[in-house]
């Protein structure tokens, strides 16, 4: 009698295991602060968390410039003892967040905060997961299931509008010895509070504002159609572009524009939350690898390889391509069509427009395409692709139409 029994919740639980498996898990940061002024919150935000020691990361060029002196007055007014640790420009090395870690446990903080662009944000995340695990390194924090939970609070300050760092479980580092990107997913990742200041990006240069724009752009269309897309992340991406098509080329050309800085800031973070729980694709996977063995900004590498990859993944997205259209337009079009839009506001933007213009060399195409393959960003693309498909897709952004489509 007591094996039939056993036998039966073995078989109810494996049922109602097997009813669960469509179950999604959304995620988002808890609070977030966003309007112009935000940053005035800091201090209040973190005093509430009884903190009274934090760790401030930010970048050597903004701290220079001053940007950060609104939120060590915000600080300051609410007796928040702070430490700063300025990174080096670029994107993130390992060795430098291992260095910042190391300042971070001296310091005694109980909290870490982040101010600046996706480099900045994305080392902070995972300073504050190296301080949960002494003695780990940044090459460590792959593996997921042997790194314990952060234990202190995040808060993420974006000063441009971009990654949507402030709003995800993912955090990408450079690895300082094999220069290779390490992709870290951690449900610790996720920032405590995100406070979202469109103030701070009125000085970015037209560049970088081109290059960031376009991250969140390859980020809010590979999640509308990854393969782990819902209603809820699909809606998200969906008004994420839709402001993006009409926000990006007035804050490149004007960045004084504070709505229109305001409307990117959003569409970054809703960009952010929706791949946070869709996942990306083709376009980063093989972004990653162009970015670290070219020193390409990580904006720009996805850039170059969106159009391609979206031409590659056309054969399955027929009818989403469409939908992307009409919100980066606002009028309707097909698949191939939509393609060329994108195309046409990455040069409108002045980006490189293939590979070519970015000095890529074919050779590498190969050994590209195989770490790309084991890349997480592909698991959720919506089309499979082998290694020789890869390269092909490389040899297409390579040999695109460059700068005669700027006419």
């Amino acid at each position: 009698m007591m094996q039939e029994r056993e036998v039966g919740q073995i078989v109810t639980h494996t049922v109602d295991m097997m009813n669960a498996l469509s179950v999604r898990q959304f995620s988002l940061p808890p609070n977030t602060y966003i309007g112009a002024g935000a940053i005035a919150r800091t201090g209040e935000a973190i005093e509430k968390c009884g903190v009274h020691r934090v760790l401030v990361l930010t970048d050597e060029m903004l701290e220079k410039m001053g940007l950060p002196e609104g939120m060590y007055r915000a600080l300051n007014y609410s007796n928040i003892e702070y430490s700063v640790f300025c990174m080096p420009i670029g994107e993130p090395k390992s060795a430098d967040v291992e260095a910042a870690a190391r300042q971070a446990a001296e310091s005694g903080c109980g909290a870490i905060v982040a101010f600046g662009g996706g480099s900045a944000l994305d080392a902070a995340k995972a300073v504050a997961l190296l301080l949960a695990n002494p003695g780990t390194t940044v090459s460590a924090l792959e593996d997921s299931t042997h790194i314990l939970p952060r234990t202190m609070p995040l808060v993420a300050v974006p000063t441009t509008a971009g990654t949507g760092s402030e709003a995800t479980t993912v955090t990408v580092i450079t690895d300082s010895v094999r220069h290779v990107k390490r992709i870290l997913v951690h449900d610790s990742l996720m920032p405590d509070l995100a406070i979202i200041d469109a103030c701070l990006m009125l000085g970015v240069p037209p560049h970088v504002t081109a290059a960031t724009g376009m991250d969140a752009l390859s980020h809010a269309i590979e999640a509308h159609v990854a393969s782990g897309a819902t209603s809820m992340t699909q809606a998200l991406a969906y008004r994420a572009i839709s402001l993006i098509g009409e926000a990006l080329p007035i804050v490149v050309g004007k960045g004084s524009d504070v709505a229109a800085r305001e409307a990117m800031a959003l569409a970054s973070y809703m960009a952010g939350i929706a791949f946070s729980n869709a996942g990306l694709g083709l376009c980063h996977a093989m972004s990653h690898q162009i970015g670290a063995a070219y020193n390409i900004p990580h904006g720009v590498a996805n850039a170059i390889m969106l159009p391609s990859v979206m031409h590659y993944n056309q054969l399955v997205c027929k009818k989403t391509y469409p939908e992307i259209g009409l919100a980066l337009t606002g009028r309707m079009m097909d698949a191939a069509e939509t393609i060329r839009c994108v195309q046409q506001l990455i040069v409108e933007i002045d980006l490189p427009a293939n590979l070519l213009e970015a000095g890529a060399r074919k050779e590498d195409f190969a050994r590209f395409a195989e770490d790309a393959l084991n890349d997480p960003c592909l698991t959720a693309n919506p089309r499979t692709a082998s290694k020789e498909q890869i390269v092909g897709v490389y040899l297409h952004a390579y040999h695109r139409a460059g700068r005669e489509v700027r006419a």
